[in-house]
C-alpha cells in the first residue's frame, strides 16, 4: 500500500506540472477525464492528519 501511495503522489505531481503549461481548455478536458475515473474520495481524520482514500471506477482495473 505504501508503494501505491508514493506512486500516486508522484503521478499527481507529474500531472500538475504537465498541466501548468497547457491551455485552459486542455486543463478542463483533463480534469473531466480524471473525474470520470474516480468513484469516491473519502477523507478520514487520523491522529491529527487526514487520510485520503481514492476509489476508482472498477472499469479501470477490469481492462487489465
Amino acid at each position: 500500500m505504501q508503494y501505491e501511495t508514493i506512486s500516486l503522489v508522484h503521478g499527481v505531481q507529474r500531472l500538475y506540472e504537465t498541466l501548468e503549461d497547457v491551455s485552459e481548455e486542455k486543463c478542463i478536458k483533463a480534469a473531466n477525464v480524471i473525474r470520470s475515473l474516480v468513484k469516491d474520495i473519502i477523507l478520514t481524520p487520523v491522529n491529527k492528519r487526514i487520510e485520503i482514500d481514492v476509489r476508482f471506477v472498477s472499469a479501470i482495473f477490469d481492462a487489465h
